[in-house]
């Protein structure tokens, strides 16, 4: 067990001093101090939204910043042994040396490993945790900084920008095509702890690149709060393929912002498998800003004993001919609850545009609650929309069927559960559709 307040070191609680510290010891310039201590005096005068059930976690009780005392490490092999072990344990060494064009770790609240194979790294991409890159390309970080998400959204997204540490910032130049995929993972460990990285991405005018997103966490019985926040930006004509593999213990709050804004021609693909976490808070958001901008979504949850999943996907088509589509997938066992909210807005200018939302649930027992709410707003009527849910649990049929080919009922149900997610399983990558089939056997042997 990691106590992370006996460490003198790290800074418990939230004030202006914690971040007066934070700011200092990243050398970072005037104005992010100065943008940091304005989020703080704000958070304080603003209440939780009222759809964010989390009156049970005091944020006055979390370590909101980390300090470690690792040097800029080059190689996977200099990593502290404590840390090197569970890297290994994860799989990122592995992936790193076989798959990966660059990959970054981040344990607590910095990011300390981050590298680029050299032949991208000649390309002209970029790829550093968001704190180095404040300080070697500050002009690039700051017109992006709080343009996708701004800092004023609520009393969260406050709170993020006051104490946020780590993360990563890519930039892929004009008309480079990253064929391998670029990976950071965030790794929380000790009690009372508060993650708040801010990733930024950047693909410019006719380029191409695939970031994973890894997230865990140990199981400790005090609770643990991630905020993290990720901007997305796509140029003109430009493709980016985001996914996320979640996999935090039952005692962290995972209260997660994401927002793309796509310009013209410009593509973004969403895969994300969430689970864990005792309270989540998901919601991605694209804003289709450019003439025949596209959105692609899959989501695949597992929400289990006393978790509650608060998820959703938000569209807003403000260009021509504009395209989102959502295939959401979630499974609800041992009463859990999970609960989908999409939510669509089409400009009177965003004409001939689509937006499709599949949202099915799966549910494996009677105690557990799945629910789903469109909230649609369109100001024109060339525009087509829907949104189609289904809620069900695994026929008889099917497991009768299975049965009478000698396979054992459980056997069976997991089965029948592989078909259900498959859609989304197949847009990852071979080695991540393996992990996450993993997670999900797990889960249903819980």
């Amino acid at each position: 067990m990691i106590d992370l307040k006996s460490n003198k070191e790290n800074m418990f609680g939230i004030s202006s001093e914690i971040v007066k510290y934070i700011s200092k010891i990243k050398k970072e310039s005037q104005w992010m101090l100065d943008f940091r201590l304005d989020a703080l005096e704000k958070y304080f005068k603003m209440d939780f939204p009222k759809e964010i059930d989390i009156k049970d976690f005091d944020f006055k009780e979390i370590v909101t910043y980390v300090k470690n005392d690792f040097s800029k490490i080059l190689n996977n092999e200099d990593l502290p042994s404590e840390i090197k072990h569970i890297y290994d344990k994860l799989g990122l060494k592995k992936a790193e040396e076989e798959s990966l064009g660059a990959t970054g770790f981040q344990y607590q609240s910095s990011m300390i490993y981050s590298k680029i194979k050299d032949y991208w790294a000649k390309k002209g991409v970029i790829f550093l945790n968001s704190n180095d890159a404040l300080i070697e390309y500050e002009d690039l970080f700051r017109n992006y900084f709080s343009k996708s998400i701004q800092r004023d959204m609520n009393k969260l997204s406050l709170l993020h920008y006051a104490f946020w540490s780590g993360g990563t910032f890519i930039y892929v130049p004009e008309g480079v095509k990253v064929k391998a995929p670029l990976q950071s993972y965030y790794y929380m460990e000790g009690e009372n702890m508060g993650q708040f990285e801010h990733t930024i991405i950047i693909a410019d005018k006719d380029s191409e690149v695939q970031f994973i997103e890894g997230c865990s966490a140990p199981m400790y019985k005090t609770s643990n709060v991630h905020v993290g926040v990720v901007e997305l930006f796509l140029k003109e004509n430009s493709k980016l393929k985001f996914s996320t593999i979640q996999n935090w213990s039952k005692n962290v709050y995972n209260l997660g912002f994401k927002k793309a804004i796509v310009e013209k021609d410009a593509l973004i693909e969403w895969v994300s498998g969430s689970f864990g976490s005792k309270y989540s808070m998901l919601y991605p958001c694209v804003e289709l800003i450019g003439d025949n901008s596209k959105s692609d979504a899959f989501f695949v949850s597992v929400t289990n004993k006393d978790q509650f999943l608060d998820s959703g996907f938000k569209a807003i088509h403000l260009g021509k001919n504009t395209s989102s589509k959502v295939k959401s997938k979630s499974i609800v066992m041992n009463g859990g609850e999970s609960i989908y909210k999409g939510k669509v807005y089409v400009d009177e200018k965003a004409i001939n545009s689509k937006d499709y939302v599949d949202c099915d649930s799966l549910i494996l027992d009677k105690d557990s609650v799945s629910k789903s709410f469109p909230l649609i707003n369109s100001q024109n009527s060339d525009s087509i929309i829907s949104h189609e849910a289904k809620i069900g649990e695994i026929g008889e049929e099917e497991l009768f069927y299975l049965m009478s080919r000698g396979i054992k009922k459980e056997r069976a149900k997991e089965i029948i559960i592989n078909g259900f997610i498959e859609p989304i399983v197949r847009e990852l990558p071979m080695e991540y559709a393996v992990e996450l089939n993993r997670i999900v056997a797990e889960e249903l042997d819980s």
